[in-house]
């Protein structure tokens, strides 16, 4: 029995980074984009995608309020859901997908955690696809 070598052996990872919506600054967008190559080879592509800020006064009437528990009410003013997809080859359907709520009291705060759950979503992607 003959072993063949290998050749051409890539384990160069350099995934690109994708961000739809967020208002991120660029120190945070250069450090996500480094986590990110981390994690994939130079053609994937990691999409991190931040949905609308909603407020409850974006989805109820103040007759709602009036029903609504204030611990309820004060734990869900602001929320936002991150969205974070691996995409091989960057193209086609994502392989991986992590979901996460950012939730706060005022409109700033979500805007603050949003670099933090940026990060937390390229560690449970990476932990999710076996790259420490």
């Amino acid at each position: 029995m003959q072993v063949q070598r290998i050749q051409n052996n890539n384990t160069a990872f350099c995934a690109k980074l994708n961000i739809i919506g967020g208002k991120l600054d660029k120190e945070t967008i250069a450090v996500l984009s480094k986590n990110a190559e981390k994690i994939g080879s130079e053609n994937d592509v990691i999409e991190l995608n931040f949905s609308k800020i909603i407020s409850n006064f974006d989805r109820h009437d103040y007759h709602t309020y009036q029903d609504i528990s204030l611990i309820n009410y004060m734990y869900n003013q602001f929320r936002q859901i991150l969205n974070a997809k691996f995409i091989p080859n960057g193209n086609g359907k994502c392989t991986e997908e992590i979901t996460d709520k950012i939730y706060a009291l005022e409109l700033e705060d979500v805007l603050q955690n949003q670099k933090n759950y940026a990060e937390k979503c390229l560690d449970k992607l990476s932990a999710k696809l076996g790259i420490n």
